[in-house]
């Protein structure tokens, strides 16, 4: 009895095509797929990192209007 493993990167630009790898990589041969990780380019991650804190605190800032509009306060401002 003998085996055979082998390891491979691919990278991706198109995320959605991920499944495509992995059928591709059954339809030649592949009998077992054991471990998949996705990583940001550097670029794609410092885009996200800009918008990713104005984001977070969007629904915080809601909920802290509604919760100020139900005891008659009006928030002007932060500090």
């Amino acid at each position: 009895m003998y085996l055979v493993t082998n390891t491979f990167v691919i990278t991706l630009n198109d995320i959605s095509r991920a499944g495509d790898v992995i059928d591709i990589s059954v339809a030649y041969g592949a009998n077992q797929v054991n471990y998949s990780s996705f990583i940001l380019a550097a670029e794609t991650a410092q885009s996200h990192r800009s918008v990713a804190p104005a984001k977070a605190v969007q629904p915080t800032r809601a909920d802290v209007n509604t919760a100020a509009r139900a005891i008659g306060v009006n928030i002007t401002g932060e500090k």
